[in-house]
């Protein structure tokens, strides 16, 4: 009699098992099904909770090749948006501040001064206000001008002596952010 209790028990603790087997598998399911609906199809990485869109990455491969005639595949786009996404924000954290617009066009007029271009600040304003494009174009420089403030707090490398150099850390830097972030792809 004793041996049928064992045998009894021993088939109880069986049931219990296959039962709480079950339930870990549905438990699971129910994450993964909640996960995919959390990602709707447009997403394609979440960097701290907030999404990156296919569509934010198509804006960024058009705008790359209507400015600079250089094409740029989705992983480019969608790495170089998160790119610009952590440096803007660790910027911000560190206190720099985007310039204002006269200091934005001050600092483009000597850039193109120095690019020997042969071409002023306002002939290059009114190319782009031809092609609609001048205040997105100011907007993002200035955005890109706190991000090179930042990089020069962070990288002990003067880009004009070594470019190479100054960009490989620059690859660096955003490597560590990014693995200081929650970033997670699709």
């Amino acid at each position: 009699m004793a041996l049928d209790i064992r045998n009894l028990q021993l088939r109880n603790w069986k049931v219990i098992a296959a039962i709480a087997g079950i339930v870990a598998l549905v438990v699971i399911a129910v994450v993964l099904i909640v996960q995919n609906v959390a990602w709707p199809e447009n997403v394609l990485a979440k960097l701290n909770g907030e999404p990156i869109t296919r569509e934010e990455v198509e804006a960024r491969q058009k705008r790359h090749w209507d400015w600079y005639r250089l094409s740029m595949n989705q992983t480019e786009a969608l790495e170089e948006i998160i790119a610009d996404k952590l440096l803007y924000r660790e910027a911000e954290r560190q206190g720099h501040v985007q310039p204002t617009e006269q200091e934005a066009e001050h600092e483009l007029e000597t850039r193109l001064a120095a690019a020997s271009w042969n071409v002023t600040l306002e002939a290059f304003r009114q190319d782009l206000e031809r092609q609609g494009i001048y205040d997105e174009y100011l907007r993002l420089y200035r955005r890109q001008l706190m991000i090179e403030s930042y990089l020069e707090t962070v990288i002990d490398v003067d880009v004009e002596e070594d470019e190479a150099l100054f960009f490989e850390k620059m690859r660096e830097h955003i490597e560590y952010l990014k693995a200081q972030a929650d970033l997670r792809y699709r």
